[in-house]
Formats: structure tokens, C-alpha cells, sequence
């Protein structure tokens, strides 16, 4: 059949259907043109996810791509669920076919690696050691996600010197493991590659892993070398939970000096969920070297009797002069938490006095959100927004 429509038309349309594969299937099914366009959108990402028809999916969609290899040339995202309980007779961690699969990929830019909670699986086989290091040291892959997987070996990262993000969240790493494979690549030339790291959730251990592989120079030191962007959210908010997380940012910061170099790290977020944690200790781990900082504060409970001397006290311990500090972003969600009309320009005060061009001659925007629960408030407006000397602030109702 041939196409009577404009080629840019044809694509526009395909463009609208690229997230509803089965309108996809069904238009790829037009014309051999339309099916090679839909291909790239319908092979782009790959999720093999906790559902009741996974064993059917799994062997249909490894049937489908060994009998054509080239699919797998669109697929630049892959996520797998390695263990799950929806079929119990099935888990795709011990899968035997899982290496062949693993073995068809290679052009992929996202990889994520997951488990439902709770799932029964305690390790990676060592029948998938060799598929897995291969496609950690693809030349295209640039992001790794390990979401809820236990024990995972961290010499499976010492294969991937060309990623630029690693997201760990709610796992444990097994520092001891050893793969019965060849060394891993060298990193030579890549250690200039600026590097984001995310830790959520995360229980002590394997902080503490991550901390003793940078201060020892091992495994991973050449990730955590060249990190400019860091994310921390630790599994609690209480200052005993997150000590851990402030040891490991102290220990880079320490490490990325050695040398006499600028420190690559700028960036910096803090995530914390708890409302007893004594802010004024934070400051002597924060380096004084990052650029932009992000706090963001989840709190239940709390009055701004509360809230208002943790947030001075904060402001008053951070260490200073802090030259290079340019952008200060302050987030506060508060669910029943009670205020009224007279808190944002309390908080105003309290920046205004604490956030001086004296202490940070380099800062440039200073943003405080607060996000209120709409059942707590007297005013009814969705946003008020007040500005004094700089210092914004956004007043915020929740949904």
C-alpha cells in the first residue's frame, strides 16, 4: 500500500499515538513504512513490570526480538523487574533464558534494575554476571537505577565507566562480591564526565559502603571523584538516620580537595521527612564550595513557634563566608500544620537577617517555598507571593 498522505503529516500523527502502543500496533499495521515508524516508538523503552501476565510478556517479547535482532537497535530504555510476587512460580532474576535476553541489547542509554518489596530474591546469579557487565559497559549507557534490589554487587559498577547518573534507592550493596569475569574496562578518559548521584531511602549500610570505598580510593572512587550534582534523602529525618549521609558528603568533600583541583561538587539537595532534626548541626558538613543548595523539609505538626527557631538556628550555623554559594532554594511542605497570614513575613525576617551579602557576597536568588494543608489556613488564595531585599517567598496551598 502506498502512503497518500505528506511524510510530515504521517509523523505527526505517529508522534501523538507514541504513548499508546496498542494504537501503535494497529497503525504499523497500515503499511511497511508505518511499521518501520512505529518500531522506534514502540521498541524505545522496554519494561518488563510486576504484572499477572509477565511470564507470557517475557517469553513472547524474547521470541519476538530473536527472531529480529534489529528491534532491539531502538531500544535506548530498559527496565526490569528482577524479583516480584505476583507469579510466584516465576521470578526473571532466575530466569535460565535471562542471559539470552540480556545478550540482545546494545544500544541502551537508561538502564533501571528493581524489585517489589518484599520480593524473594537475595542475589544477582552468577549466570548473569557476564549479560549484566556487558551492558554496563556499553559506550551508550549513561543512567543505572537500582530501586529496592538487596544485595546488590557493587563490582557490577566498576563496568560502567561511561554512566553520568547513578540513583540508589532502598537497597544494600555487597562490597565482598567478586565476578569470575575479566577486569573491567579502564576508566582512563572518562573521569572528566561530570557525575550525579542520588541516594533515597537508603538504610546505614550501604552509605557506609559508598563512605569507606571513597576514603580507601576503591571500587566506585572514580564516580565519586567527579560528582558535581548530589542527591541525599535518608530513610528517616532524624539526625541519628541521616549521620551517616553527612559523614559520606564530608568524606567527598575531603577526598575531591586532594590535589589542590576545584572541588567538582556544585549542587547540592538535602531531602529530609522528619520534624526533630536539629538543623544548626547540619552546617559544618555542608561544603562551602557547592553553588546551589536545595533544602526541602517535610513536616507534620508543627507551629511556626517551632519551625521559626529551627530555621534561624539553621541559618545562623551554616559556615561562612560562603564565597561561592549563588542560588538558595528553602522548601517547607507542612500538613497540619497551623499559621496564619502572619508566618510569611516572619520567615521573610528571618532570611533577611541570616542571609546577608557579608556572609554570601556571591548569592544571586533566594527562593523559600512553603507549602501548606489547604484545611489548616485562613486565606483562601492559592499563591502569595512577597519579596523583600532579594528573598522570595511562595505561599502555597496543598491539593
Amino acid at each position: 500500500m502506498s502512503l497518500s498522505f505528506p511524510v510530515e503529516l504521517v509523523l505527526e500523527v505517529v508522534q501523538y499515538l507514541r504513548f499508546d502502543p496498542p494504537a501503535l500496533c494497529s497503525f504499523s499495521l497500515v503499511s511497511q513504512h508505518l511499521a518501520q515508524v512505529c518500531r522506534q516508538y514502540l521498541y524505545h523503552r522496554i519494561e518488563l513490570k510486576n504484572a499477572i501476565s509477565l511470564r507470557d510478556r517475557y517469553n513472547q517479547l524474547l521470541d519476538s526480538l530473536e527472531k529480529n535482532p534489529s528491534l532491539t537497535g531502538y531500544t535506548s530504555e530498559l527496565r526490569l523487574y528482577m524479583g516480584m510476587q505476583v507469579e510466584r512460580d516465576f521470578c526473571l532474576a532466575f530466569d535460565e533464558k535471562l542471559p539470552r535476553l540480556l545478550n540482545l541489547f546494545h544500544k541502551i542509554e537508561k538502564l533501571t534494575l528493581t524489585c517489589q518489596r518484599h520480593a524473594t530474591i537475595d542475589y544477582i546469579t552468577e549466570s548473569v554476571e557476564p549479560p549484566f557487565a556487558r551492558l554496563f559497559s556499553l559506550e551508550t549507557l549513561r543512567e543505572v537505577s537500582i530501586e529496592n534490589v538487596p544485595m546488590f554487587p557493587v563490582a557490577l559498577l566498576q563496568y560502567a565507566p561511561h554512566i553520568t547518573y547513578l540513583h540508589l534507592s532502598s537497597v544494600s550493596l555487597d562490597p565482598t562480591r567478586v565476578f569470575k569475569l575479566g577486569p573491567p574496562l579502564p576508566t582512563s578518559g572518562y573521569l572528566d564526565s561530570p557525575f550525579y548521584l542520588s541516594l533515597s531511602t537508603c538504610r546505614s549500610d550501604p552509605v557506609y559502603v559508598l563512605t569507606e570505598l571513597l576514603r580507601n580510593g576503591g571500587r566506585l572512587s572514580h564516580f565519586c571523584r567527579r560528582i558535581n550534582k548530589l542527591f541525599l534523602k535518608p530513610r528517616e529525618g532524624k539526625l541519628s538516620d541521616i549521620q551517616p549521609y553527612l559523614r559520606f558528603m564530608e568524606t567527598l568533600s575531603l577526598v575531591q580537595k586532594i590535589g589542590g583541583a576545584t572541588p567538582p561538587l556544585k549542587d547540592l539537595t538535602l531531602a529530609l521527612d522528619a520534624a526533630d532534626v536539629e538543623y544548626e548541626k547540619l552546617g559544618p558538613f555542608l561544603p562551602t564550595t557547592i553553588t546551589s543548595f536545595l533544602l526541602d523539609v517535610s513536616v507534620a505538626g508543627w507551629t511556626f513557634e517551632k519551625y521559626g527557631p529551627e530555621a534561624e538556628s539553621f541559618f545562623s550555623k551554616l559556615p561562612k563566608p560562603w564565597h561561592h554559594l549563588r542560588t538558595f532554594d528553602f522548601r517547607l511542605h507542612a500538613s497540619s500544620m497551623e499559621a496564619t497570614e502572619s508566618t510569611v513575613p516572619r520567615l521573610i525576617s528571618v532570611l533577611d537577617t541570616r542571609l546577608s551579602s557579608r556572609d554570601f557576597p556571591a548569592l544571586e536568588e533566594c527562593q523559600c517555598t512553603i507549602v501548606f494543608d489547604q484545611s489548616w489556613l485562613k486565606n483562601d488564595d492559592t499563591a502569595a507571593k512577597i519579596g523583600m531585599d532579594g528573598v522570595v517567598v511562595t505561599w502555597e496551598l496543598s491539593d
